[in-house]
């Protein structure tokens, strides 16, 4: 089955090798966890409405609010809302991969999407956004990094912005566009990592492409989503072109 799903890669069948246990950037990280996101695992945490009003375009509720129910599992873009990815990339890089995962809460010093420690307690901060959102909300997100208070952003000693959708020339052009410069914050953040996530309709597979914050694209990789049945090892498939 293992082979199957490398299939769905094509030509990267037989370029592709095992992620290193110790990631180097983020997108290192990210490769990591990607193969084991399938959809049942994107939607499997319940969000709030209030989640859903975040991604939607017009703040409008699939269920009421004042009944405290909970919303359908799909944006008005097709895909899952950025709660969802957050929660699943989140648990699967603490309950499946093993590593330390905090999500803080503390707006002063950054409520990042998540925040895992890896080899001699050095730390990833990973913060998602979904790529149908606008571009000064991409460079909000992106100026975090930089804003020398929020330090569970600025004080990681790797930094990653994942842009998640799953229309390719959206994601591209926002990877390339993206600086982390804002009225409030005219610097770039330094080692930012802009990671561009292109995610296929029945998430099987996903195409990583990453940036560094000058928008310069230096590499691109696929990650295939691995059956149940797969060994540990082989899910851990990452290709760098």
């Amino acid at each position: 089955m293992a082979e199957y799903y490398g299939d769905i890669c094509g030509l990267l069948q037989d370029e592709r090798e095992l992620t290193q246990r110790t990631p180097h950037t983020a997108a290192d990280l990210l490769a990591q966890a990607l193969p084991f996101m399938s959809f049942v695992t994107v939607i499997d945490d319940p969000i709030s409405t209030e989640d859903e009003a975040k991604d939607d375009e017009e703040e409008e509720m699939h269920m009421s609010q004042s009944t405290g129910r909970l919303g359908t599992s799909m944006s008005k873009a097709d895909l899952p809302y950025e709660a969802h990815y957050n929660n699943a990339l989140g648990t699967v890089l603490e309950h499946t991969l093993g590593y330390q995962v905090s999500r803080p809460e503390n707006p002063l010093t950054g409520k990042t999407d998540g925040v895992a420690k890896y080899t001699q307690r050095k730390t990833c901060a990973l913060e998602v956004i979904m790529a149908v959102r606008t571009q000064p909300e991409h460079d909000e997100h992106a100026s975090r990094f930089s804003n020398s208070v929020k330090s569970n952003y600025n004080k990681a000693d790797l930094k990653g912005l994942v842009i998640i959708g799953s229309n390719k020339g959206t994601v591209l052009k926002r990877v390339k566009e993206t600086t982390g410069k804002t009225e409030d914050q005219t610097s770039e953040p330094d080692g930012l990592e802009i990671i561009g996530v292109v995610v296929s309709p029945p998430h099987d597979t996903y195409e990583v492409q990453e940036s560094q914050a000058t928008g310069q694209i230096k590499r691109r990789s696929c990650c295939c989503c691995q059956p149940v049945e797969a060994t540990h090892e082989e899910k851990l498939l990452y290709h760098e072109a």
